[in-house]
């Protein structure tokens, strides 16, 4: 699973290669760069499917999910103040540009069971949604270049993008360091060691300028960790 197409790393602007002989490498590291992209935007950037993901609210009107952009709002609950969570009726409550959910949504004032995101004294984690959330990156390792991978809810292109020129960096560094001329060196790619610290020591600056607008910013409404 990853974030870019092979055939996008394969092409001429990046490693401007046909054979098909490190296909598994470059699959690997495609990957590789997806989770340490994970990593550094605080967030899960594939789609997937969370139930009952724990929030706290803040009383405001505006609740920011964790894993955007959101494809599917299954249910929302909220707790009762006393012993249960409560599932919210589907029409008290809107997603808003597939990012956040506005409560109560507009004209459903009077129904809803809170007149915003309540916020419970000594009682954090008292929302729970359960949805389908990130990009779509079915088929990212067969995709022509092509094809509409790039739609919504695929991986928009900047973001494909940066997580090829991540992948084009490192494999460059491999043989730049490594004793042979070609294939990934686990001693000199120690992409498991590449934390918040040291992202900006392996990846230039225009490949972070490129995944900051994906990075989940410090709200009180977000995931309760």
């Amino acid at each position: 699973m990853a974030l870019a197409r092979l055939s996008l790393l394969k092409a001429p602007q990046f490693l401007n290669e046909t054979a098909v002989t490190f296909d598994n490498d470059f699959k690997k590291l495609l990957e590789t760069c997806s989770e340490i992209a994970d990593q550094y935007t605080n967030r899960n950037l594939i789609r997937a499917t969370y139930t009952d993901e724990v929030y706290t609210g803040d009383d405001t009107n505006m609740l920011f999910v964790n894993n955007w952009p959101v494809t599917t709002l299954t249910t929302v609950k909220i707790f009762d103040g006393a012993d249960s969570f409560d599932t919210e009726t589907a029409t008290n409550y809107t997603l808003i540009n597939n990012r956040w959910i506005q409560f109560p949504a507009l004209g459903k004032e009077g129904s809803a069971s809170f007149g915003r995101w309540p916020r419970l004294e000594n009682q954090p984690g008292n929302i729970q949604l359960t949805y389908t959330g990130g990009y779509d990156d079915s088929d990212w390792d067969t995709e022509a270049i092509t094809t509409g991978f790039n739609v919504f809810p695929g991986p928009p292109a900047d973001l494909e993008y940066a997580i090829a020129a991540m992948a084009l960096e490192l494999w460059q560094k491999s043989r730049k360091d490594a004793k042979t001329t070609r294939g990934i060196q686990s001693e000199t790619v120690a992409v498991q060691t590449v934390t918040m610290t040291t992202f900006n020591q392996f990846f230039s600056k225009d490949i972070i300028a490129m995944l900051n607008p994906y990075r989940n910013l410090s709200f009180a409404s977000h995931i309760t960790k």
